[in-house]
């Protein structure tokens, strides 16, 4: 089944012309991947320079993740408006910045030369805002329905891309430290959670997203984010806590929106036939996996900064610093990368109206996805298990290297 439904089928359906969008789509695709590679795989099999494990954060959510969010923005943000993408050599610049920002980082610069590292952020954070933020706020742009949850997740990426540059450039290595943090939760989780009510319903056969519950304030959207970014960077539990309740809040109502990901149909046979199909079923256990990581990841951090707040040492035999910690994986791996994966399987062989190769391991990264994380908090809760955390790093390299080979004709083809 090649078609997608129509929560998506603006963004699979090519023109007779390429719009600039989706020739920058393939291109922040590109350097996602080779920001993953680069802090990943050097991680995980050592290169000439040890990679610390801040650098190599960073370069896993401010490269690989923002990189990977933002070349679906490429696409879904003209088509969404209506408008042709503004700036597209623009948001080229923006992309290559980034990528360069994550291979300096796992490189040293954080640590030997952080202005250099800050100004690329700093760059890519304007380049990306002038290309999509005009294109969102162009006179003619039209609103889609559910426009609150990209245009303020927009805004608190932006917010989160400054607090990053501000850090490096200050040389201020703890606030560089909280930065991959402030970025997952401040800016990549409120967009995935607008991409998800958007996407998510019909590709995994559960009908239209009921919009009614899904329109929320752009304002809204971007006071949460920004506040849980400034708390995070800030070590400020109370700032911390406001705003993963402001996203529990959202999460709530996104997954509301989406319907519950139910597993009932709306009783007709074609929803039935689409429904059995593994394609969509894949796509439904993926979203019903994240939605699960990311109530249980937030959960886990009200207990932590909520423990700080109140000046307990230790929730149990774990400190509250583990425990956040152990939450950010959660978020980050569970919910963010298996949503990723298991939306970009589906969805990026549509644009070019292709299958995905190799269907019979469609289920595949995302046992590969639960794997790594399960290893990541053995890790995590038993530090003496020392074959878990490279274990997780080898299983999760797995499973995007997996799907990198599944959907490479898309990211060569012309959309």
């Amino acid at each position: 089944m090649h078609g997608v439904s129509d929560s998506v089928d603006l963004a699979c359906a090519p023109p007779a012309a390429e719009p600039p969008g989706d020739a920058i789509q393939r291109l922040t695709l590109r350097c996602a991947l080779f920001a993953f590679y680069g802090g990943g795989l050097l991680a995980v099999v050592g290169g000439p320079v040890p990679v610390q494990p801040g650098a190599h954060a960073r370069a896993m959510v401010g490269g690989f993740a923002t990189l990977f969010v933002l070349s679906f923005l490429c696409r879904m943000v003209p088509r969404a408006t209506r408008t042709p993408l503004k700036r597209p050599r623009v948001a080229a610049g923006g992309a290559v910045l980034l990528l360069l920002a994550a291979l300096a980082d796992v490189a040293g610069a954080a640590e030997g030369a952080p202005v250099i590292l800050g100004a690329l952020w700093l760059g890519a954070t304007v380049f990306w805002t002038a290309s999509l933020g005009a294109t969102w706020i162009t006179p003619r742009a039209q609103r889609p329905w559910f426009g609150g949850w990209i245009g303020g997740g927009l805004v608190a990426l932006a917010a989160c891309g400054l607090l990053a540059a501000g850090a490096a450039l200050v040389g201020w290595q703890e606030g560089l430290a909280r930065v991959p943090a402030a970025i997952l939760l401040g800016g990549l989780t409120p967009i995935a959670l607008g991409l998800s009510v958007k996407m998510l319903p019909s590709l995994g056969g559960v009908g239209p997203a009921r919009r009614e519950s899904a329109t929320v304030p752009p304002l809204l959207v971007a006071t949460v984010g920004v506040s849980v970014a400034v708390g995070v960077v800030a070590a400020d539990p109370f700032f911390c806590l406001l705003g993963e309740l402001g996203l529990l809040a959202l999460a709530v109502a996104a997954l509301r929106a989406a319907g519950w990901l139910r597993l009932r149909d709306d009783g007709t046979d074609g929803a039935r036939e689409a429904r059995r199909h593994p394609d969509v079923r894949s796509v439904r256990w993926s979203g019903r996996f994240a939605w699960a990581c990311l109530g249980a990841g937030l959960a886990v951090l009200l207990v932590g900064h909520g423990a700080q707040m109140w000046g307990i040492t230790a929730v149990g035999t774990r400190s509250p610093a583990l425990l956040n910690v152990l939450a950010l994986h959660i978020v980050g791996v569970g919910f963010l990368v298996a949503l990723m994966l298991g939306v970009g399987q589906r969805l990026l062989p549509g644009f070019v109206r292709a299958d995905v190769r190799w269907p019979a391991v469609r289920d595949l990264p995302l046992l590969l996805v639960a794997a790594a994380l399960g290893a990541r908090v053995l890790a995590a809760l038993e530090p003496t298990q020392a074959w878990a955390l490279p274990g997780a790093a080898w299983l999760l390299l797995g499973a995007v290297v997996l799907v990198h080979l599944q959907v490479a004709p898309t990211i060569r083809a012309p959309g």
